[in-house]
């Protein structure tokens, strides 16, 4: 559920923050959009696609008793095995 609700914010700030000021640069002509924009539309990008994932890989392997936590654990050691791993 926490995932949805990640989803769910992650859309609300494109969709109200992001897609506005592209918008903006599209219809100006502007070649390039100011560096904050371009940077939080590959951020927000990034979660979304990283959370849409997760929940496609959870919802997949139900039945293999797969939970939410041992995937944020699985995902965390691969960043940083000595203080998440055992």
């Amino acid at each position: 559920m926490s995932l949805v609700f990640i989803v769910t914010l992650n859309g609300i700030y494109l969709q109200r923050l992001v897609s506005p000021h592209l918008d903006k640069c599209v219809i100006k002509g502007t070649k390039y959009c100011a560096q904050s924009v371009l940077t939080g539309s590959a951020i927000a990008g990034s979660i979304s696609i990283v959370t849409w994932y997760s929940i496609v890989v959870l919802s997949l392997s139900k039945d293999m008793d797969y939970h939410f936590i041992s995937f944020i654990l699985t995902y965390l050691c691969n960043f940083d095995c000595n203080n998440y791993c055992i």
